[in-house]
């Protein structure tokens, strides 16, 4: 069930990453200010091309800041692009003074 949190708790903080499954595979949850916010992980597509995907589950994104995922080269590009995905939210939600719709713990 979603539940409301005001954005302005994120600013400053810190994004985690903690292992998706106790197994030691390339997947993680990414925390902010103790919440799931998304997913980074590891993919195999068609002929071995190795991808990593990352998607922003928590806040819920307005249609005007869809996608909330893609797929990049290493790690370090795909959190990039989460945070730079979630930063955008965060901006927006701050600029129009809403609470967010967090799906999660």
């Amino acid at each position: 069930m979603p539940t409301q949190t005001d954005p302005a708790r994120f600013t400053d903080k810190p994004f985690t990453r903690q292992p998706t499954f106790k197994e030691p595979v390339n997947d993680f949850r990414v925390m902010i200010d103790g919440l799931t916010a998304g997913r980074v992980m590891q993919v195999k597509l068609s002929h071995g091309v190795v991808k990593w995907l990352w998607t922003v589950t928590s806040p819920y994104l307005p249609p005007e800041l869809q996608p909330g995922n893609g797929q990049e080269e290493t790690l370090e590009q795909a959190q990039e692009a989460f945070k730079a995905k979630f930063w955008q939210w965060h901006g927006s939600a701050l600029a129009h003074r809403t609470e967010a719709h967090w799906h999660g713990e």
